[in-house]
């Protein structure tokens, strides 16, 4: 029944929560629609829904005056607690929560709840009567998956996620800076860079059973043209099918750097049939809902086949449940998000995650319109002082994308020369943007700014929401984290992406400037002048005060000892196609002589 009548019911039955089922209450309607927040009209519509589903008998009074009879027949706590076994049940894990948390507390409801959560984590190993094993790992994350379409992959996890369900044409080793075949077998280019040729495997199968041909690529391609990652493929002049498996891509101008692109996430090849997506990788999505993703192994992937048949991966929404979690998780992923730090019998890794950066927008009238507060904000933002009092996950200061511990080179101005008066800055709110997991640090600079007269008002939002157009246009400053762990590629979308936090940001005078750069960076063949060129772009951004970098974060992944196959990719999370489980009875046994 789990509905809006499920509320309506546990508000009135809560109202009269020891008055025995059967029994009479003389009540007025005036008296329910209190109880029920709602008016005389839905009072009625409320009542008689709830007495179709056999909750409730209620006979109105007669005439003017005369009191209603209501009598219950269900107790307050056995209907909750069917609600929720009813919720769990079904994986709506967040709804479940919502009622424990607002009707439950010390009811069997909650003492339910908790149980089935710390048993439901973790890995289980379950076997069929055919004698089929089906290995399964449950754990949780404590934000979102935003999106699971390539064209509009932005955040780490959601590109991870979708590491395991796509392929691109080619992969890229950022360790070894090499390349290879992937979907494509083979390729090749012409002199100028201008023309490229990818053959294709046969016989690779998408997960809804279609073979992978050059037309998919084409349209794969094609549709990235409307998307945020457009500038991938801005200089395109055509895609040519040759045969079945063999295509010929032109461009206007020299592309050094195409092989990075066909290996990036945002180039993965899909295909699309109404609201379902589809991908060659070794996991397929069995279900996606705002709190749970189900990953499925993929039989017939044209690669090994991942040693965990099935991946699920719940939303929670509340810090409330996090000790509950970590008594049956197998992974945790210390992002910021959650306090807990993983069991200390777990194995430990500490990954360097990104670089927290402010981004100035240029865009929106107010203070940070001008140049000089935006150069004064940078000087006064004190970084060691920040990771000293903030401590970890933030490691040291920052001065730039990629990792470096040259903060000391650049501190060489005095704050007390710092002259607020030359920026005609007169205390005008500034209002500043970000998520949960760099809270507290747009807390602290609210605070060390505020000491300076500069007045901050932060606002947090959910992850999902951050990239939001109108949070967008509203923001001063975003607070968020680079992370360019792929190389050169990564850092050219972190500055592209039109809906990240740098391009729509930038007034039209720097789009151009930054496009042209861009242009001239992907059509030069020489690695180290592409760099310096890339360099150059930094460090204009920063000149301009667009960009005010603040430190450098890891993250702390927490495993049990017996989760084998733990690597990390690109994007810093587990590889969930290389895990395996080793039973723990293997060490018992040989240990024994």
């Amino acid at each position: 029944m789990t509905n809006q009548y499920t509320y309506h019911f546990l508000l009135l039955r809560n109202a009269f929560k020891h008055i025995p089922n059967g029994t009479s209450i003389e009540i007025s309607i005036n008296e329910l629609s209190n109880v029920l927040f709602c008016t005389n009209r839905n009072v009625k519509i409320i009542l008689n829904k709830l007495m179709q589903h056999g909750l409730l008998s209620f006979k109105p009074g007669k005439g003017r005056g005369n009191l209603s009879v209501l009598s219950f027949s269900m107790d307050f706590e056995d209907f909750l607690h069917e609600q929720v076994q009813f919720l769990l049940k079904e994986g709506h894990l967040n709804k479940a929560l919502e009622l424990v948390r607002e009707y439950g507390n010390q009811s069997k409801a909650e003492s339910y709840f908790l149980e089935c959560i710390r048993n439901y984590f973790g890995y289980y190993s379950i076997v069929s009567n055919e004698d089929q094993e089906t290995e399964i790992l449950r754990f949780p994350i404590f934000r979102p998956v935003t999106t699971l379409d390539p064209a509009y992959a932005f955040f780490d996890f959601d590109a991870h996620i979708m590491l395991q369900i796509y392929n691109t044409l080619v992969d890229y080793d950022p360790n070894t800076e090499r390349f290879k075949g992937s979907l494509a077998h083979a390729w090749e280019t012409n002199p100028s860079k201008t023309k490229w040729v990818f053959y294709l495997r046969k016989g690779v199968l998408f997960h809804h059973d279609q073979e992978l041909t050059s037309h998919h690529v084409k349209k794969s391609f094609l549709r990235l043209k409307d998307s945020p990652h457009s500038w991938l493929l801005r200089d395109l002049k055509e895609i040519e099918i040759v045969s079945k498996y063999c295509l010929v891509i032109t461009f206007h101008r020299p592309q050094h750097l195409f092989l990075h692109f066909v290996s990036y996430v945002p180039m993965s090849i899909v295909e699309i049939e109404g609201t379902n997506l589809f991908g060659t990788g070794p996991y397929k999505i069995s279900t996606f809902t705002e709190d749970y993703l189900e990953l499925s192994i993929f039989e017939k992937h044209f690669q090994h086949l991942p040693h965990i048949h099935r991946i699920e991966i719940w939303r929670i929404e509340t810090r409330w449940l996090e000790h509950e979690v970590m008594e049956g998780q197998k992974i945790h992923v210390d992002t910021g998000e959650s306090k807990n730090k993983g069991l200390v019998s777990w194995s430990k890794a500490e990954i360097y995650s990104g670089t927290t950066v402010l981004s100035v927008n240029t865009v929106k009238e107010g203070p940070l319109q001008n140049v000089k507060l935006r150069r004064m904000m940078d000087l006064l933002i004190d970084r060691a002082k920040m990771v000293q009092e903030l401590g970890y996950p933030r490691i040291c200061p920052s001065i730039q994308f990629h990792f470096s511990d040259g903060y000391a080179m650049k501190k060489s101005v005095a704050i007390d020369k710092v002259d607020l008066n030359q920026t005609d800055y007169k205390g005008e709110k500034i209002t500043l943007y970000t998520y949960r997991r760099h809270e507290l640090d747009a807390q602290w600079l609210k605070t060390h700014l505020q000491t300076y007269q500069i007045q901050l008002e932060v606002k947090v939002v959910e992850l999902h929401e951050i990239k939001k157009k109108e949070i967008i246009e509203q923001a001063d400053l975003i607070l968020f984290e680079a992370m360019p762990h792929e190389g050169i590629i990564s850092l050219l979308d972190l500055y592209l992406y039109k809906e990240g936090f740098i391009y729509p940001l930038l007034h039209d005078e720097m789009k151009k400037k930054l496009d042209t750069r861009m242009r001239d960076i992907t059509a030069d063949s020489n690695p180290v002048s592409r760099q310096g060129k890339l360099n150059a772009v930094e460090e204009y951004l920063k000149k301009e005060g667009m960009l005010l970098f603040l430190t450098h974060k890891e993250i702390e992944v927490s495993y049990d000892t017996f989760l084998n196959g733990v690597e990390f990719n690109a994007r810093k999370w587990i590889d969930f196609k290389k895990l395996w489980y080793k039973p723990p009875q293997i060490q018992d046994i040989l240990s024994e002589d």
